[in-house]
């Protein structure tokens, strides 16, 4: 907390946000005002940018009876202004930063909505400049130029595949390490190209091969389960941070990806930010990192039906429209609107602390 004198009829102070977790907002421009409360409601929105690279700085200044509330929010990349005004300093001070975690949840959307849409004009991009080419190399029947040029553009599927096989790890129909990332994509590949000629007429080729990630997990687990028989879900021993086998559940090992695609990078974790953009995570999420955060979303996601979570992380995250998704999914864009809403109001309820 840095403290600036108040003059007459104003105080003002700088607080650094992370400062109200730990019950030290007790600047004087603070007084008799609910910080820990407040500064927790901007914390919620940007918890991902490190505590040294953000502040607070607050100005509230009297007029006679009315009370003047500014706050300015310093970020690495954004200064937000928010301004409240009321007979009650409280008040004038809780209209400022309402303002501020509106504008944020605005720029938020703004900012996961820019980053779709350009997730799915890369991926159409490039699966329009290959498919001309694919269609020439299946023709020729040569196989390895196909492959060549197909195995690039499993990086749009790779995230996808990668939380689908978790999935299936938390559900217990796949064990753990048992089936990697490479593995489903091989299959991809193979199913590729020896039905590239019978694929469907009415779906694009992403479309497709997001399909046949679903195919080919799906048989995984299928396989898994006739050679197991019925058994115990592997749900029913919740794992622990020091629980290791626990802890491979929640991981899908990238197998020949990590060398053969290294600029692939790996999957980044799930945030209640990209699933849920504008919404204020619970107090509980709010004390996790990263990856224990994406753990309780994986969680979460896997105990979805198997359909419903497709629809949802297909259009959360990747970018697809309903239509496409309906495609891809064989069922109705009614269907699939009404699960993806389904999905989101039960993540809601579940990592906020609204009632």
């Amino acid at each position: 907390m840095n403290r600036t004198p108040p003059t007459d009829g104003e105080a003002h102070g700088s607080v650094r946000l992370g400062d109200a977790k730990a019950g030290r907002a007790d600047d004087p421009a603070a007084n008799g005002h609910d910080w820990h409360h407040t500064l927790r409601r901007l914390e919620r929105l940007i918890r991902r940018v490190p505590f040294d690279q953000r502040a607070l700085r607050v100005r509230l200044r009297r007029h006679g009876e009315r009370h003047e509330a500014r706050a300015v929010l310093v970020l690495p990349t954004d200064t937000l202004v928010g301004n409240g005004e009321s007979s009650d300093p409280d008040r004038a001070l809780a209209e400022a930063v309402d303002w501020l975690a509106l504008e944020l949840r605005r720029r938020n959307e703004l900012a996961r909505r820019e980053g779709l849409d350009h997730r799915r004009s890369t991926r159409q991009r490039d699966f329009a400049a290959a498919t001309g080419y694919l269609v020439i190399d299946h023709a020729r029947a040569e196989d390895s130029a196909f492959i060549d040029l197909a195995r690039p553009l499993l990086r749009s599927v790779r995230d996808h595949a990668h939380r689908e096989l978790v999935a299936a790890q938390l559900h217990g129909s796949i064990d753990s390490g048992a089936v990697t990332v490479s593995d489903v994509l091989d299959a991809v590949l193979v199913r590729a190209w020896s039905r590239f000629a019978e694929r469907p007429s009415d779906r694009g080729l992403d479309e497709w091969f997001v399909a046949l990630v679903h195919d080919i997990i799906d048989e995984y687990s299928s396989e898994y389960a006739s050679e197991r028989g019925p058994r115990q879900s592997a749900r029913s021993t919740a794992p622990t941070e020091s629980d290791d086998a626990g802890s491979a559940r929640y991981a899908a090992g990238p197998g020949w990806l990590a060398e053969g695609e290294p600029y692939w990078g790996a999957p980044s974790p799930l945030a209640v930010d990209e699933l849920l953009p504008g919404t204020e995570p619970s107090e509980i999420l709010l004390g996790l990192g990263p990856a224990a955060e994406d753990r309780v979303l994986l969680d979460l996601l896997s105990d979805m039906p198997r359909a419903q979570r497709r629809a949802f992380t297909l259009s959360a995250l990747e970018g697809y429209t309903d239509d496409e998704i309906a495609r891809l999914q064989e069922r109705t864009a009614a269907e699939v609107r009404a699960d993806i809403a389904g999905a989101r109001d039960r993540l809601r309820d579940r990592v906020t602390d609204a009632p």
